[in-house]
């Protein structure tokens, strides 16, 4: 891979991104179903990026992609400028898994129960070479130390199961760090946790993010979450962006009418200063024109026969006919 690139400066970007599965219907039909069309996303050094949307769509396809686990049907893989689908055909190599790393939603889940916390810290150190066998075990438990886990001897030998859920997550991050990863992909990290503790990782990211100057992008439903960790939202709804700007933009002047109706259908009002009402929900499944349109108040002819091109508005990126599309967006 290239140099890597300094604070603030894209590291990783997908680029007019599509990919699409068969699902089987009643009666053995099949239709196409769209989890990403032409996603363009950019994740920079020290930014929080948070992709929200309901279930369906698109998230945890655009991050699996992100992580090499999924191959996209077209677009491009940028990181530091070198596209890795061309570079890497055959699947992702080490020196990407180590650039590219996960904390996953289920914190028991995703450690082994049989190994304690030593093993899950020492063997990506070993395996990436971050460490030599002499200096590994001091390591991870600095490691412990830097996600909160003190004193960290008393915690480097016990097993999954003799930790609380935000001690496993803590754990999961710092399994992620031991490589010294550029991207770290959190999907839906506090929606298993404790209330009560779920601020406490959620400040954990942002001091990680800040100090260690880590592209983050957060899957996450929650634009509670998202207002206080992200910099940046990105609206998604049946694989499309349909917004894509500062958090406190999106969340205070939401533009699109589906971020409206996201907003309006959390518990937390303060989100926004406009009285809301969440359009009525619709199955059906539309083969043109705009994919929320059964779904919108402010649906107009044009939206029935034409899917709205990413256009520039106010700061912001939009996918809607209410904007004008005069000037192309570009990528925030």
């Amino acid at each position: 891979m290239s140099q890597p690139s300094g604070p603030g400066d894209p590291v990783l970007h997908l680029r007019r991104v599509r990919k699409s599965f068969r699902s089987s219907g009643s009666g053995g039909s099949a239709r196409r179903v769209v989890a990403a069309e032409d996603v363009d996303l950019v994740l920079r050094r020290g930014e929080a990026v948070a992709l929200v949307g309901e279930s369906g769509s698109g998230k945890s396809t655009l991050a699996r992609i992100v992580l090499r686990l999924e191959r996209p049907d077209a677009g491009e893989l940028l990181v530091d400028g070198v596209d890795m689908l061309r570079r890497e055909p055959r699947g992702a190599s080490l020196e990407y898994r180590r650039r590219v790393q996960m904390v996953f939603q289920d914190p028991f889940g995703s450690l082994n129960p049989v190994h304690d916390v030593a093993h899950h810290l020492v063997r990506p150190l070993l395996r990436h070479r971050r460490a030599t066998r002499a200096d590994a075990p001091k390591q991870a438990l600095e490691l412990l130390r830097t996600v909160g886990l003190e004193p960290a001897e008393e915690f480097i030998h016990r097993r999954p199961y003799e930790l609380s859920g935000g001690q496993r997550q803590r754990v999961a991050i710092a399994r992620a760090l031991a490589v010294e990863p550029d991207v770290l992909v959190a999907d839906e990290p506090t929606s298993m946790l404790d209330v009560s503790i779920r601020l406490d990782i959620l400040g954990l990211f942002d001091r990680l993010k800040r100090e260690r100057q880590l592209a983050l992008l957060l899957i996450t439903h929650d634009l509670a979450s998202a207002r206080y960790l992200a910099d940046r939202v990105l609206v998604l709804f049946q694989g499309r962006i349909v917004e894509d700007g500062a958090t406190h933009d999106v969340i205070e002047r939401p533009a699109h009418p589906y971020t409206r109706a996201l907003l309006a259908a959390i518990a937390d009002q303060e989100a926004s200063p406009h009285p809301l009402v969440a359009p009525k929900l619709s199955p059906a499944v539309l083969s043109e024109g705009c994919p929320f349109r059964s779904r919108c108040a402010d649906a107009m002819e044009i939206c029935a026969h034409s899917d709205p091109a990413p256009r520039a508005h106010e700061g912001r990126r939009l996918r809607c006919h209410l904007y004008p599309a005069a000037a192309p967006a570009g990528v925030a």
